[in-house]
């Protein structure tokens, strides 16, 4: 019985098999770019969901008036966060987040990879699953943890604890030891493509000059800068004690970049306004342009809808052709 209801069913099919053609692809490719269009929204949608426990972190931005229009940046000089350290008792904890790049060694192998200097509490503020290893190892300027693609790439038969990475800068080679491996960042994360992680103190080594001083304490050089603030009463009034305190000695320093003011930015919900808002130097990935999500949606619609109306009207046609059938 079955068998000979499928063979009725593909012989009439075959007598519309141009229309029926039509509608497979029409309804094919509209469910197609539905799925797309949803994949792309889901994919906007968790950005930097992987992270846990953002409530209380914001990370210090600043206001410039720049050709007579406000901008903000989401970086703030480099003494700062030791200042605030020292200073601002209503701040439970600072963290520096410096990313850079590099050329490095592995026995006979050189390669090119990110290089993302940060201070040593770096893993008390952002979710990052380190599966060999621990975070202590970031105590140890000789040491760096790398991500499962550094692994994967570059050590795919063996064990790279305790491996040596020769990193070739300007003040000459750096050794670094592996001490520890954690799991790449998704690519909807404010932290995709950190590969390798090291003491920011490296980063100050790398930097030094004589004629400087010591790079740390000079306010005309920049870095991201995060503090921990659990209870949010007290926002205001830090960023009140960060413009009387610290702006004048900053705008001294860089009288080609005078701040407005400075301002704590949540860190949940920052990738979206990044995006939208635009905001400059924050040294982070952002979410995807409003516009990107938005415009596919609509398109899969559309496409959706004119592939039901052909469906309707191509089953019209096939109709006309039975109204003999229809009318008795």
């Amino acid at each position: 019985m079955i068998k000979n209801y499928l063979k009725i069913t593909f012989r009439s099919l075959w007598k519309s098999k141009v229309f029926v053609l039509i509608n497979i692809i029409g309804m094919g490719l509209a469910i197609g770019c539905s799925i797309v269009a949803y994949l792309n929204f889901d994919f906007n949608a968790n950005f930097d969901k992987n992270q846990i426990g953002m409530d209380n972190i914001y990370r210090i931005n600043a206001y410039r008036t720049f050709r007579e229009k406000e901008q903000a940046y989401g970086m703030s000089p480099l003494p700062l966060a030791e200042a605030v350290r020292e200073n601002v008792g209503d701040v439970d904890d600072v963290m520096r987040y410096m990313p850079s790049g590099g050329n490095f060694k592995l026995e006979d192998e050189l390669f090119n990879e990110n290089f993302t200097f940060v201070d040593t509490n770096f893993f008390n503020f952002f979710t990052f699953n380190i599966t060999t290893g621990d975070a202590s190892a970031l105590k140890d300027k000789a040491s760096i943890l790398i991500s499962q693609r550094i692994v994967e790439k570059y050590f795919p038969e063996g064990d790279p604890m305790g491996k040596t990475l020769t990193h070739f800068t300007d003040k000459g080679p750096r050794d670094y030891k592996v001490a520890g491996i954690f799991e790449e960042q998704p690519l909807n994360s404010s932290f995709g493509g950190v590969r390798i992680i090291t003491n920011i103190e490296n980063f100050f080594d790398l930097n030094a000059s004589e004629e400087d001083g010591r790079y740390e304490d000079n306010w005309e050089n920049w870095v991201t800068t995060f503090v921990r603030v659990d209870n949010k009463d007290r926002i205001a009034a830090i960023e009140e004690r960060l413009d009387a305190n610290y702006l004048e000695i900053q705008n001294e320093a860089r009288i080609d970049f005078k701040l407005n003011n400075y301002f704590l930015e949540p860190f949940e919900g920052m990738a979206y306004r990044a995006a939208d808002d635009i905001t400059y130097g924050h040294w982070l990935r952002s979410s995807m342009p409003p516009p990107a999500v938005t415009v596919p949606i609509i398109m899969a619609v559309l496409i959706l809808l004119i592939a039901c109306f052909n469906f309707t009207n191509t089953s019209m046609a096939i109709a006309s052709k039975r109204l003999k059938e229809i009318g008795l």
